[in-house]
């Protein structure tokens, strides 16, 4: 079996392919709690899961990292202007 992590409607022919050509069953991982995307609900997957957003609050980095190798982090940009996974609550709140 092979799985998608993806809710993106570009990965579409992938799935297509994977099940046609290389006959193996196919199954999505949805990475939040919506529905999945209704094109790739066409193709037919034999499983469909879902990543809760407490699981991937839980699995994020913070915002600055510090190890032997030096501090490493978000971009500055995301400072100034929160990318949408952040307003639907997928990166921490503290930082």
């Amino acid at each position: 079996m092979s799985f998608l992590l993806s809710n993106d409607s570009d990965f579409v022919d992938a799935l297509r392919i994977v099940r046609e050509r290389a006959r193996k069953e196919i199954g999505l991982i949805v990475p939040n709690e919506s529905a999945p995307a209704r094109s790739l609900r066409e193709v037919r997957p034999g499983h469909i899961r879902y990543i809760k957003q407490s699981a991937l609050r839980g699995s994020q980095f913070p915002a600055r990292v510090v190890d032997e190798l030096g501090t490493f982090g978000w971009p500055s940009a995301w400072e100034m202007q929160k990318p949408l996974s952040m307003e639907r609550g997928f990166w921490p709140v503290s930082r």
